[in-house]
């Protein structure tokens, strides 16, 4: 499976990745059946942007006495990147294209979920820019709202 970079020009799709399509192509058998999805890019989070999430995380985890994975999965459910797995069963909505782990939402919130309220939670590899900074302002947040010290972290973005 190979990935491509698009551009939309003149009404045509050019891929903007050709060294990486030939390689692709020396791969296959001709008469390989291929399946191709096309859909709008958005801008894939940095890696600066998963390392300072991921430093706030842990400081937070160890701070409050938590698991980083617990923490982490309670954000992305305060923040609704996850969908109800009864809706995808009942074909109200199709199975998301990104990557997820199926969770109990009673095991983040006891007292709000029912036992086996199955959501699907989006992995953060598939964030965008844009949700990638919300977590982030989202778990400073959290660190200044229980007086978790990040002064250093945030001072190293300056």
């Amino acid at each position: 499976m190979i990935i491509v970079k698009c551009k939309y020009s003149g009404g045509k799709i050019i891929p903007l990745e050709g060294d990486q399509i030939a390689a692709y192509k020396a791969t296959l058998k001709d008469g390989t059946e291929l399946s191709m999805t096309i859909e709008k890019r958005q801008e894939k989070r940095t890696r600066a942007q998963q390392g300072l999430l991921h430093e706030l995380l842990g400081r937070y985890a160890r701070e409050m006495g938590e698991a980083l994975g617990d923490v982490k999965i309670r954000c992305k459910v305060d923040l609704g990147y996850w969908m109800m797995a009864s809706k995808i069963m009942r074909g109200d909505v199709p199975l998301p294209s990104w990557r997820g782990a199926w969770i109990d939402l009673h095991d983040v919130y006891p007292a709000i979920y029912m036992e086996q309220t199955i959501a699907f939670v989006r992995s953060e590899s598939d964030y965008t820019k844009r949700m990638e900074i919300d977590f982030v302002d989202y778990v400073i947040k959290m660190c200044t709202e229980n007086g978790v010290d990040i002064g250093d972290i945030l001072r190293s973005l300056e």
